[in-house]
């Protein structure tokens, strides 16, 4: 049985049961409440022949988002070049935000 705990800290590729694909950097996992914690997640989305982020929750924060641990099909460590993607966003959005602060 693959243990989620060892990935804390990674970026992590999650395939959901909906069948949404989504990577976040996993915080935190609670097995007695059945529940993991993520960083930004971003869900992963077809856009022409390339594949692209998007905000997994559009309308509030994602520093710090909670789910069950029943919505995970599977998971993975996210490829080298997924995790150097989703940082490069991740810093991208961080610098917006300062400017327009």
């Amino acid at each position: 049985m693959y243990n989620l705990e060892d990935l804390s800290g990674e970026v992590i590729t999650l395939k959901l049961i909906s069948g949404i694909e989504v990577l976040a950097q996993l915080y935190g996992v609670d097995k007695d409440e059945g529940l993991f914690t993520v960083g930004e997640p971003k869900i992963v989305v077809i856009n022409g022949a390339d594949l692209a982020l998007i905000p997994y929750i559009f309308t509030g924060p994602t520093e710090e988002v909670t789910m069950p641990l029943s919505a995970i099909l599977s998971v993975c460590k996210a490829s080298d070049e997924s995790k150097a993607d989703y940082e490069a966003l991740n810093i991208e959005e961080v610098e917006i935000n300062q400017d327009s602060a």
